[in-house]
């Protein structure tokens, strides 16, 4: 899953691009079209390896929703899933390296995890959420994450184990209704 959740600030300039005839709703064709321009732009700056191996993500289901924030302002949430392919044949267990360099001049949480699925252990190898900031942070300490770089070892688990769904993010819900945001 990707998840981007742009502020109030940031909301109000992805705004523009979102509704450019600023009637103050988004019309199916303009959210497809924002969402288009966006994950083409993302995808040229991804990076992502099996085994070492280049692998190109494919967006295979996405959405957004505009939200009420603080001050009477928006948010915007894009939800995204994405699919890696292995090659053809591969078997047992693999390395998936990350890399992921939008919005890095932004500040803001950048986090990239992968989660145990059914029949599927993951280890982080690098680049995981470090336990003293998480730590930190439940304390209610103002510390932000920035991980823009992963590697995961994807191992197959015994089928006894392999009980427990992925943890999914919450999506936001899809609808060919305008998202009104005024």
């Amino acid at each position: 899953a990707y998840v981007l959740d742009f502020a109030e600030l940031p909301t109000t300039e992805e705004l523009t691009r979102l509704d450019p005839d600023r009637d103050g709703q988004v019309q199916p064709a303009e959210r497809e079209a924002y969402l288009d321009a966006l994950f083409a732009s993302l995808q040229t700056r991804w990076s992502f390896t099996v085994d070492g191996a280049p692998a190109r993500p494919r967006v295979v289901a996405r959405s957004l929703e505009v939200g009420q924030g603080e001050a009477r302002l928006h948010t915007l949430r894009v939800v995204a899933e994405l699919r890696v392919e292995r090659p053809a044949g591969a078997r047992g267990a693999f390395t998936l390296a990350i890399r992921d360099p939008s919005y890095a001049e932004r500040p803001g949480w950048r986090e990239i995890r992968a989660e145990d699925g059914p029949g599927v252990r993951v280890r982080t190898l690098s680049g995981g959420a470090d336990p003293s900031v998480l730590a930190r942070r439940a304390r209610g300490e103002s510390v932000t994450l920035r991980v823009d770089e992963a590697t995961f070892r994807f191992e197959p688990d015994a089928p006894a184990r392999a009980t427990r769904a992925p943890a999914r993010p919450p999506r936001a819900p899809r609808t060919t209704a305008p998202v009104r945001w005024l």
